[in-house]
């Protein structure tokens, strides 16, 4: 009879711990999906060689796992920088450089400003929209 009671608590005990954790769990949301194409525009006239911005084209394309983010652009997708998505905002990092970056929508976001910043650089306000939710630049993985 006592082994029946001790199995029965141990249960019960299982039991509402599952029930918290499920209950933890309603409370957490997915991050937003970023991941494709988007163009960027740069408020003003940047040389390409510029080491404030560190890609050749307008173009970047985003790969997500989660809240981890790679960043390549369409002429060097073989060069690639990482990102962490917090929320709705971007942040990447290379060497003295960052860009960072807000996202407003619902469901679907489709559109970012941001701006780039550095010890070299003056700040750099911009704009990005997404053109396509897959990854062509990388064969659409």
């Amino acid at each position: 009879m006592r082994a029946l009671k001790a199995m029965i608590f141990a249960i019960a005990v299982a039991a509402v711990a599952l029930w918290g954790v499920f209950q933890w769990g309603e409370t957490l949301q997915a991050p937003f999906s970023i991941k494709g194409v988007w163009e960027v525009s740069l408020e003003k006239p940047l040389d390409i060689n510029s080491s404030c911005w560190p890609f050749e084209s307008g173009k970047l394309n985003i790969i997500q796992s989660g809240t981890h983010l790679v960043i390549s652009d369409e002429m060097r997708p073989d060069q690639n920088f990482i990102g962490t998505l917090t929320g709705n905002d971007i942040s990447i990092t290379w060497g003295k450089t960052s860009i960072s970056a807000s996202m407003e929508g619902g469901s679907v976001i489709d559109r970012m400003d941001g701006e780039i910043s550095g010890l070299d650089c003056d700040t750099l306000r911009f704009s990005a929209e997404r053109v396509s939710q897959e990854n062509p630049i990388h064969g659409g993985y």
